[in-house]
């Protein structure tokens, strides 16, 4: 059988999954080009199965296809990041931007949908509308390079050169010749195909693009193509356009006074009333009476929708430090590539465009600084040094400052003889004057401006009551009380810091099933039943995953709590927006909510645009009032610690906020890197609370934690008390010197043998008598061994040791637990790494066979013991004053399977060398 083309099986596949797909040209301009005619057929009728057979079923006629765009394609879409975009880092900032205002999932969902790489290193997303489709539209764009400019030219140049008409190149060089800016040749960085669009598309190549170079898909396919709402594809255009760097068009000036001169423009230190419009004026009060509504946040920014659409973004203000408007509705008053200034859109929306006729309503409204009367004086000083040379004179000051007399102007009226000469010097210091005067008045209007958004912003909270010491303390206290028994009290708030992938989500999951059901919290703390309702604010895990893990639970009071998910929606969660925070607040009062639980913290910091490190105190204190305005008595507020510490990241307002600091972390690996599986521990400190660092148990199966005995430090000090054990199993009575010089090394520090064997005497397992020179000598317990530090069911080595309180000979046999007297080999063999070891070192279980210790040649044999005798242990004999190495005296050999090994060295003796 044939293979099909790959044309033509793309094309299949497309036409099958509802697009209009047709050819494209083989001359390198990508345009569409069905059977060599005119493509407008195809935007309204989709070509048969036969038609495209036809097209790309002749190897050779064509190189590439691409989609026709809008409802004939069932809302198909193109969002489009130009190459200067991907390799200019617009991607990256466009990703974390959509990450920033909640859209991350929205940005996963439409990349794995449909994405590829065109020639010129750019992306192409595919996506369908469920709604009315977009014209295409250009949303973020910057001026051109000097470079991009000098190469525009060329090329116009060129196609100038080319024209026969002279009367026409006359007219397109004078055109060109106004070009000088780049602002005026503006770079495409993102921008959008819609109804009536055309895109190219993989597997096209060849002689489709002028460099031959082919598209490439890179993820999905046209029947895996993303479908979104309406209002999501405005909020994707909305946040692109946030990257729009094209600078607003100045307004035209006013016209001139009846006296002759821009009154406004000539006083540097008026200000002008577009200016004054921009500082003080709203987007609401421009807007709003015309049908505009808010109907969105995205962080700072706002979205609003245009008149006669009930539904979706058409447009943005807030977005820049301008505080621009940028509409993407090709049905409105505004140009869709345009961003304006409050005063612009002003202009546009209440007097047709008309700039000067805007300024003048605006200053007979108030805005503007108010005129000073007629200054002669001053009018002579703003028409000293024009700034422009003459043409037929040498610029101003040209012959240098001093002594150089500056041009006058001569005033109507004014008698020659009256007119004094004015410096280079002194023009230019009343110039200065001019501009710091100016910048003064520029300063305040910015403070005022400041000061205004900040009551706004602080909305209309009632001021606390000023009580009197005595009234205060003639309240009697209340007995203390906690939500959960010594871990959390009522009324507090608690932040719950946890490392990365440390399983917060998992505690959360616990903390909504004790508080709704009433069962203790892990498995410990008694719950005080919660009289309203718990309400899960998640901003982190796509709600099915929420729905997982909560089902898991097994929370049997489900209509004790409630979810809010905010993935993808974190934006409408501005409580800093006092009129937004007064919303939630109602929802959450009518619901009956006396609990929140916030996870987390970091992600709507993100969204509305505040750094962890100098803002989370704002978003805290707006937090308080929100729970303050609907009645929630207590919250918990999730969040990250840092990848490298155990605090909460960000600023110390963080753990300044809380009543009680929950911290949950995990122990890290060998390399000092975390472990997935290592064990996690749980720890809270604050007012009234003190929870030590405990061990958490996992139940994988229902998800459900239970607080364990031990912590880190017990599981760092853990093999190194065993190893304490046996050296004091082998050498009962040593000094911690001793003990020291036995086991130090890398896998046992001696800073974790000192406290390994503090914990060990602390817990009664070794006891310590009085030595020679001040020294403490340490001896094992009854029932001690290195067993007892392990779970049951273990493998575990059993030492025994056995002390005659004779100076001639000690005798020790290290056995597995596992193997019986009767597999023990009755001669073994010892390898030569084995023979060149110093005897009574690496005692361990690791040996199956039994090793006898002889001393110069005299020896106390053992038998292996088994069941509870290999716990037994011979009470060490009374405290004798002399250091025990004193006791023994240093034998010359030791025989370890029938060779003699100096003791000292570890080295095998030859015969010869033998005493």
């Amino acid at each position: 059988m044939t293979t099909p083309p790959p044309l033509l099986t793309t094309a299949q596949a497309a036409h099958t999954a509802g697009l209009c797909v047709i050819p494209t040209a083989v001359d390198g301009t990508k345009r569409p080009y069905p059977g060599g005619g005119s493509w407008e057929h195809y935007k309204t009728t989709r070509p048969t199965p036969e038609q495209l057979a036809e097209w790309f079923g002749q190897p050779g006629l064509y190189d590439g296809l691409g989609y026709v765009c809008g409802t004939i394609s069932s809302g198909l879409e193109l969002l489009e990041l130009e190459g200067r975009a991907v390799q200019e880092g617009y991607l990256g900032r466009y990703a974390r931007l959509l990450e920033d205002h909640g859209l991350a999932e929205l940005w996963e969902r439409i990349t794995g949908g449909y994405l590829e790489m065109t020639p010129s290193g750019g992306l192409h997303i595919l996506l369908r509308v469920d709604g009315a489709p977009r014209k295409n539209t250009r949303l973020a764009r910057r001026p051109a390079t000097p470079a991009e400019l000098a190469a525009w030219r060329v090329e116009q140049q060129a196609s100038v050169d080319a024209e026969q008409d002279l009367q026409v190149r006359a007219k397109r060089q004078a055109r060109l010749d106004t070009v000088t800016r780049g602002e005026q040749v503006p770079q495409v960085l993102i921008e959008t195909r819609g109804e009536g669009g055309f895109v190219v598309a993989a597997p096209s190549a060849g002689r489709t693009h002028s460099s031959g170079r082919p598209w490439v898909l890179a993820r999905g396919g046209p029947a895996t193509i993303a479908v979104v709402t309406e209002d999501e594809r405005d909020a994707l255009h909305a946040v692109a356009a946030m990257l729009d760097e094209m600078p607003v068009a100045a307004p035209t000036a006013p016209a001139a006074s009846s006296a002759g001169v821009n009154r406004t423009a000539d006083h540097g230190d008026v200000v002008r009333p577009g200016d004054d419009f921009n500082a003080k004026a709203s987007w609401r009060e421009i807007l709003e009476p015309h049908g505009w509504r808010h109907t969105r946040n995205f962080g700072r920014s706002l979205g609003w929708t245009r008149p006669g659409k009930s539904r979706g973004i058409s447009a943005t203000t807030g977005t820049n430090d301008g505080d621009n408007l940028y509409v993407f509705s090709s049905s409105t008053e505004f140009d869709t590539e345009t961003p304006y200034s409050k005063f612009s859109a002003y202009a546009l929306l209440e007097h047709g465009g008309n700039h000067a006729a805007a300024a003048s309503a605006l200053r007979a409204q108030g805005y503007g600084g108010a005129m000073p009367e007629r200054d002669e004086t001053a009018e002579l000083y703003a028409l000293i040094a024009p700034t422009t040379p003459s043409a037929s004179g040498p610029p101003p000051f040209a012959g240098g400052a001093e002594g150089a007399l500056a041009t006058v102007h001569h005033l109507p009226g004014a008698a020659p003889e009256q007119e004094e000469p004015i410096t280079a010097e002194q023009a230019q210091a009343l110039a200065f004057e001019r501009e710091v005067e100016a910048e003064l008045r520029r300063l305040r209007v910015r403070e005022e401006a400041a000061r205004r958004a900040k009551r706004a912003r602080a909305g209309t909270v009632a001021r606390p009551p000023i009580v009197a010491l005595d009234e205060f303390l003639s309240v009697p206290d209340e007995p203390a009380q906690y939500r959960l028994d010594g871990l959390w009290p009522i009324g507090g708030r608690v932040v719950l810091a946890a490392q990365y992938k440390a399983g917060k989500t998992t505690m959360i999951g616990n903390i909504l099933r004790s508080l709704a059901d009433g069962v203790p919290f892990l498995g410990r703390f008694p719950v005080q039943p919660v009289t309203g309702r718990i309400v899960l604010l998640d901003d982190e895990l796509d709600e099915r995953m929420v729905r997982l893990w909560l089902r898991r639970q097994g929370i049997e009071n489900t209509a004790a709590a409630a979810v809010v998910s905010l993935r993808g929606r974190l934006s409408s969660f501005d409580i800093l927006d006092p009129e937004t925070r007064s919303e939630w607040a109602a929802d959450l009062r009518a619901f009956g909510a006396s609990v929140v639980v916030l996870d987390c913290l970091a992600p709507i910091l993100d969204a509305l645009g505040l750094s962890e490190d100098k803002e989370a105190g704002r978003f805290l204190v707006a937090f308080d009032e929100l729970l303050k305005e609907a009645g929630v008595s207590e919250a918990i507020v999730v969040h990250h610690m840092g990848h490298s510490g155990e605090r909460s990241r960000g600023a110390s307002r963080l753990r300044d906020w809380p009543d009680v600091e929950w911290r949950l972390v995990r122990e890290k690996g060998d390399d000092g890197e975390m472990d997935p599986a290592a064990p996690r521990y749980f720890s809270a400190y604050g007012r009234d609370v003190e929870v030590p660092e405990s061990l958490l148990a996992y139940d994988p199966s229902t998800k459900r934690l239970e607080l364990a005995s031990g912590n880190r430090r017990d599981a760092k000090t853990r093999g190194t008390s065993d190893a304490i054990i046996e050296v004091l199993t082998l050498s009962p009575g040593s000094s911690g010197r001793q003990i020291e010089d036995a086991i130090a090394g890398e896998e046992h520090p001696q800073k974790t043998i000192r406290e390994a064997l503090k914990a060990l005497v602390s817990a009664g397992r070794v006891r310590k008598s009085p030595g020679a020179r001040g020294a403490h000598l340490h001896w094992l317990t009854a029932g001690s061994s290195a067993s007892q530090d392990h779970q049951s069911g273990s493998s575990a080595s059993s030492v025994n040791s056995v002390s005659a309180g004779q100076s001639q000979c000690v005798s020790a046999l290290i056995f597995d637990a596992s193997i019986s007297e009767n597999d023990l080999p009755s001669k073994t063999s010892a390898s030569q790494d084995q023979r060149t070891k110093t005897a009574g070192h690496n005692a361990s279980a690791s040996s199956a066979s039994a090793v006898r210790h002889t001393l110069g040649g005299e020896c106390v044999s053992a038998s292996p013991l088994k069941g509870d005798d290999a716990l037994t242990h011979t009470p060490p004999p009374a405290p004798d004053p002399r250091d025990p190495s004193d006791l023994l005296a240093q034998p010359a050999w030791v025989l370890i399977d029938g060779q003699r090994v100096n003791p000292t060295t570890g080295e095998i003796l030859n015969p010869e060398e033998r005493p």
